[in-house]
């Protein structure tokens, strides 16, 4: 099935609907790009859909892109409606240089609605409207023009029917009281996502919760500026260096090229060129101070602890089946771990930034009441001899 669709290479163009959609209250939007080797995203094809028609807006023929979807993109009162979005989310916080505002995620819709946290879009239109939608140019090259039928058909494809399906799910979250809260957790990625600190990405690597001390210190400073290398040289992280050699670096803290090259996987050719700021943090961090480190990172969670969570995670899962919500929408398991760690060596926890809102107020009450009346702090104490 062919959607028509208007292809917008010009800035006027582009000027006369970002004129018309300031006065819309949502529009359907996609995004097409190339991600194989390059730390960003590079943007091949951004699509939107209003009341009147499919619109291909080709950002390699719109210097001025950013400049003239900024207005509309952080305007919160224009609703932008995307499919499984966080790749859509990101690529428009280094678009505009902020936060997008006004984001609505129709997959995330699906699973407040009772359904599949991982709905397909295919899926979703076929559920919605029996259609069914080709998927055959997922792999196309986006960067490659001119762009074929084939792939401009898809690309309309992708917002057409989901400014169909939106106020669908809009009703259906709004009857259910949970329309804001598709809302706010799309605000809240958004944020997330263009805020992201070279120095914490270390907080990410599965075995940094290992290090200590000025090891610790070594690896938030490696990985930070492995960050701001990739991006300076827009290669992906593991052409440049692995996490796992993130770490060994971390680890042995070898004293020259020789014993990197001895150590790791980096490439030669890498090495060449990256081993001057690798040696000199390792140098650095013999020199560290106690008070200079960062502070542990959380690691797996203890035999100790597991009654408390296995107890709090059933809870949950209980409140999750009675909303008729995925479980995996109200708590992340390693949030969990860190509140039950903390309620057990301190009977009281910080609430995660994942937590406020709606998931606060919906199980906030009573998993405080479970952790104070099932795992109180003086028993804790007893067991544990202090």
């Amino acid at each position: 099935m062919t959607t028509d669709y208007t292809l917008i290479t010009q800035s006027a163009d582009l000027r006369a609907l970002c004129t018309h959609w300031a006065n819309a209250s949502y529009l359907a939007v996609d995004t097409e790009f190339v991600r194989r080797r390059t730390y960003y995203p590079e943007l091949g094809l951004l699509q939107i859909a209003d009341e009147r028609g499919s619109y291909l807006i080709d950002p390699l023929t719109l210097p001025d892109l950013a400049d003239q979807l900024r207005p509309l993109f952080t305007n919160k009162n224009i609703i932008k409606v995307f499919h499984s979005g966080e790749e859509d989310l990101e690529i428009f916080s280094l678009l505009l240089g902020e936060p997008l505002q006004g984001g609505f995620d129709s997959q995330l819709a699906v699973g407040f609605l009772g359904g599949s946290s991982s709905q397909s879009y295919a899926g979703l239109v076929a559920d919605e409207l029996q259609i069914e939608v080709p998927k055959d140019q997922t792999q196309s090259n986006w960067l490659a023009r001119p762009l074929s039928d084939a792939q401009c058909a898809y690309a309309a494809n992708d917002v057409h029917y989901l400014y169909q399906i939106y106020p669908r799910l809009a009703a259906a979250l709004i009857d259910r009281g949970r329309y804001d809260w598709v809302r706010e957790d799309v605000d809240r990625l958004a944020s997330k996502l263009a805020r992201r600190d070279p120095n914490e990405h270390y907080l990410s690597l599965r075995q940094a919760w290992q290090l200590k001390g000025n090891k610790l210190w070594l690896i938030q400073q490696l990985a930070a500026q492995r960050e701001r290398r990739c991006q300076a040289l827009n290669v992906n992280r593991k052409a440049l260096i692995s996490d796992n050699d993130l770490v060994t670096l971390a680890l042995k803290r070898p004293k020259d090229n020789a014993g990197i090259a001895q150590l790791t996987e980096i490439k030669p050719s890498v090495l060449r060129k990256e081993s001057e700021w690798i040696l000199s943090l390792i140098q650095a961090s013999h020199d560290v101070r106690q008070t200079e480190t960062p502070a542990s990172i959380q690691g797996p969670l203890r035999i100790q602890n597991a009654p408390a969570f296995q107890s709090a995670r059933e809870l949950l899962s209980q409140r999750a089946e009675a909303e008729g919500l995925p479980r995996e929408y109200l708590v992340r398991k390693k949030d969990l771990e860190a509140v039950v760690t903390q309620w057990q060596r301190t009977g009281a926890f910080a609430v995660p930034e994942a937590w406020e809102g709606w998931r606060w107020s919906l199980f906030g009450h009573s998993l405080t009441e479970h952790l104070q009346s099932r795992f109180p702090l003086d028993a804790q104490s007893e067991e544990s001899g202090q």
